[in-house]
């Protein structure tokens, strides 16, 4: 297949045969194959595939979830599941909806396929994977077509797989699912209603603080035009550059969250903030770093009154100085907890405010430093987001670098659930 269709074709040709009970290369044999390959390169080969061409994708899930009479049989059932849950990992949304909406359709009627689902998924790198899989596991429990006893297998078999036999995912929509199906379960009487919710409710834990993201990290993620220019990448120019992801999707999210742990009453304004790092730098400081200190200050004012909106020169230079006086740890403390009060900038809310929110700034700069860790390169994915145009509206193919940054943002709101103050 791969000598006349190449690669595309023999991707194909595997998922025309991915429900035959029967064929060698069923569904079996593609989720072993995908499975041994590291997220980045699963995405640049199959995820890619799905989302430039849907001749065989489409028909498939289109096919599951035609209405039919009866049940498909459990064998052909499975090995489709399977296959629709691959189909998760694309970024075309189009497919990835498609494909849900199946996965819904098979499920309300099998609920004795979920357990052998989540044995071959809940350990795949792929949490955009995963959180779908439990999105449709649970859209499928409220079609309300599951036998009670059939039911209940189901939805312990999530609470087992992804509560109890290990550390629950660092995805916050992974984690709503499955506390949602539980609580559904509950509530319709298919789990008694002293079931054990703690290990689905939390609270639970996650590694916080995010770490410190110097601008020189965000500055080493380039790419090189064709004219020789080189340049930030699409997901600085998405998550730090001011983008339509940074605005109208992780500030709104982020914003919501204060930067005090759980358990801090009261939130502490900006202002408390500045002087807490303010106490903690006096103690430590020397007159050398006091003084370039106050030089910052009076340079960040005398800027901020040339230029509200945009930081000139001299505050760049003031702020370069400060941070090779007091090494990149302290100077990121104070931009992420000092600065925010001294100059808002055009990501926080106007001042005055009762409390502090979440700064920002750092928040676009942590999500930006995780999508490139998790993987996304310009080499592997670049070709690929180079074709894909569309505004934030449509519904139809998103970048690679889009996954990365959604599964950065999911993972950051569940670090922030587990460890701050909203």
């Amino acid at each position: 297949v791969r000598q006349y269709g190449g690669v595309p074709g023999e991707w194909d040709a595997r998922i025309r045969l991915a429900s035959e009970p029967d064929a060698a290369q069923n569904a079996e044999a593609l989720h072993a194959r995908l499975k041994a390959m590291p997220m980045p390169e699963r995405d640049a080969a199959w995820s890619i595939h799905l989302a430039r061409s849907t001749r065989a994708a489409g028909p498939l899930s289109d096919w599951a979830l035609r209405p039919r009479s009866g049940h498909l049989a459990e064998p052909r059932a499975l090995l489709a599941a399977i296959t629709l849950t691959w189909f998760l990992s694309t970024s075309d949304r189009g497919l990835r909806d498609r494909s849900t909406k199946s996965l819904v359709s098979i499920l309300a009627d099998q609920p004795g396929l979920v357990a052998p689902l989540l044995e071959r998924f809940i350990d795949v790198d792929d949490a955009y994977v995963l959180e779908r899989l439990l999105c449709a596991i649970y859209g499928a429990a409220l079609q309300g077509r599951w036998p009670k006893d059939a039911g209940a297998l189901a939805v312990q078999a999530v609470d087992q797989e992804v509560f109890v036999k290990r550390a629950p995912p660092v995805n916050c929509l992974a984690r709503e699912h499955g506390r949602l199906l539980i609580r559904w379960a509950i509530v319709q009487g298919v789990l008694p209603a002293d079931y054990d919710t703690a290990p689905s409710t939390g609270p639970f834990t996650s590694a916080w603080p995010i770490e410190h993201v110097p601008d020189a990290v965000i500055e080493s993620f380039t790419r090189d035009y064709r004219d020789g220019y080189v340049g930030r990448d699409a997901i600085v120019g998405s998550c730090v550059d001011d983008g339509d992801f940074a605005r109208y999707v992780l500030d709104r999210v982020v914003g919501s969250w204060s930067p005090a742990v759980r358990g801090t009453t009261p939130l502490p304004t900006r202002q408390a903030l500045h002087d807490a790092w303010q106490r903690d730098f006096d103690a430590m400081a020397t007159s050398e770093m006091q003084a370039i200190y106050a030089e910052l200050t009076v340079a960040l004012k005398e800027d901020f009154e040339e230029s509200p909106w945009r930081e000139g020169a001299k505050a760049k230079a003031a702020k370069a100085a400060f941070e090779t006086a007091v090494g990149s740890d302290l100077f990121e403390r104070w931009r992420e907890e000092a600065a925010n009060w001294r100059r808002s900038g055009m990501y926080q809310q106007p001042q005055p405010r009762d409390y502090a929110e979440f700064n920002l700034a750092w928040a676009r700069r942590w999500v930006c430093l995780r999508a490139h860790q998790l993987g996304w390169t310009q080499a592997l994915h670049g070709d690929f987001d180079d074709t894909i145009h569309n505004d934030r509206m449509s519904h139809h193919a998103e970048r690679i670098g889009k996954k990365y940054q959604w599964l950065a943002l999911y993972e950051l709101c569940a670090r922030m659930a587990d460890n701050l103050e909203p």
